[in-house]
């Protein structure tokens, strides 16, 4: 996969480099620079963050809520002038900075008004710090919800990803209205979670499993999630016994609240199974971090 300035895989994966670049943004942005702490090394972690315009346009957010959406408008009524003479104002004052953007975290897809691709990297405090920049630069919010997909590296049977998705979502990383919604995924298995092979990566890591239905709140959040994914990792590779522990409440847990283990239906097919686990977040026994 080619990027513009990050044009070897060394660029991504040499912090002093990222850093420098990180800093170089900021500065873009009339920001002071940050001093990183990269703190030791674990399996490469990514994320991918969606921005959708009404999270992009705070502003705007009554025309998000009102009965009639602004593409059902017609396109000639005063209504629709309206939003559109205020959406492209926003857009004016926005455009430039994501732009500015784009050599640090590039937008490859298409699936929101804009979607932060980050680079991965083998240190959570990078990812965390380009984080708090969007935020501090006025990009991100604080009160919003925005969906995020968080890849990790390693090979992962069925059971092991599903218990790692159930983990992240439970400690935080996913919310009620996330779940429900399945916006962008469509089952539990086979939509929540997607296998990443090495085509598809940055760097030499072979495989990755990406979990879809988490959510970014805020930097410390998503840091907490990135720093959880690691952890799950390393102790499913290096302490076997205890992730089978782990994974084993995990899983008895589901089996308490009555729910299947393997792929679930879609939430519009059976709203009942998913309100039952959305309602459930923050309920697991299991604790890692």
């Amino acid at each position: 996969m080619a990027y513009e300035e990050f044009s070897a895989e060394r660029h991504a994966f040499d912090t002093t480099y990222r850093i420098g670049q990180l800093n170089k943004t900021r500065k873009l942005f009339g920001l002071e620079p940050t001093e990183v702490v990269s703190g030791q090394a674990g399996d490469t972690v990514g994320i991918e963050i969606e921005m959708t315009w009404p999270q992009a346009f705070p502003d705007m957010a009554p025309w998000d809520r009102a009965d009639v959406r602004p593409k059902d408008l017609a396109k000639d009524s005063a209504e629709y002038r309206a939003f559109s003479e205020a959406y492209d104002r926003n857009e004016r004052r926005l455009l430039p900075k994501l732009k500015q953007l784009e050599a640090l975290i590039p937008r490859i897809g298409r699936d929101a008004y804009w979607e932060f691709s980050f680079r991965p990297s083998k240190h959570v405090e990078i990812l965390v710090a380009e984080v708090e920049m969007l935020y501090q630069a006025g990009i991100l919010h604080g009160g919003y919800q925005y969906a995020t997909h968080l890849t990790l590296a390693g090979r992962l049977n069925n059971s092991d990803a599903h218990a790692m998705l159930y983990m992240l979502e439970q400690m935080g990383g996913s919310t009620p209205q996330r779940l429900t919604s399945a916006v962008g995924w469509s089952r539990k298995g086979s939509g929540g979670m997607r296998q990443r092979y090495h085509h598809e990566l940055l760097g030499q890591d072979m495989a990755g499993v990406e979990f879809r239905s988490l959510v970014t709140t805020s930097p410390n959040q998503i840091g907490d999630s990135l720093r959880l994914a690691q952890a799950l990792g390393r102790m499913q590779r290096e302490e076997p016994e205890q992730w089978m522990v782990i994974r084993g409440a995990a899983f008895e847990h589901l089996r308490g609240l009555r729910l299947p283990l393997n792929d679930w239906p879609k939430p519009k097919d059976d709203p009942g199974l998913w309100d039952t686990y959305a309602g459930s977040l923050g309920s697991s026994p299991v604790r890692i971090l």
